[in-house]
Order: structure tokens, then sequence, then C-alpha cells
């Protein structure tokens, strides 16, 4: 699946927002996504999507219900109750 410079995922934003650009004018102006909350323990995951206790958007269907890997065409996924709910 190739690299997308736009992910779908909250959580992926969010982690790729805080990534440092080289060039000082972008860093200066770009827009910062906060990561904030518990992170997820991989040995004992939490209930729902995986990243629900870090996801600024995450609802109470997130705490409860794993999202299915959505197949969105041109080789895109993405696994988020987000993207089930615009697809309806």
């Amino acid at each position: 699946m190739p690299t997308d410079p736009k992910p779908l995922h909250p959580y992926t934003q969010a982690l790729l927002a805080a990534v440092p650009v080289a060039d000082p004018v972008v860093e200066a102006t770009r827009k910062r996504v906060p990561v904030s909350g518990e992170v997820p323990s991989a040995m004992n995951p939490p209930s729902g999507c995986r990243f629900h206790t870090r996801c600024p958007l995450a609802m109470d269907r997130c705490r409860h219900e794993d999202p299915a890997l959505r197949d969105l065409g041109a080789g895109r996924a993405v696994a988020c109750h987000l993207h089930d709910m615009a697809a309806q």
C-alpha cells in the first residue's frame, strides 16, 4: 500500500503532525495537532479502537467496538469509525 501524505485516521494525522520539518519557515507556520492521553499498551491493548485513548476525535463507539478496515480504493484503507459514518 502506498504511503499517503494525507492520512485519514485522526491519530495518524496527529502523529505525522509531530514530525519536524527541515524548512524553518514551514515549521514555524504549520498546523499542530496535539497528541495527549494514555499511550495504549501493546501487551494489553484497550478494547475497541486501539488508538481511542489518544485520538482527539474518539467517541463512545471507539471505546467499545473495533473498527473494520475499510477499503477506500486507489490503494487506500482506513480502520476508523469516522469513515464508517461518512460512508453511510
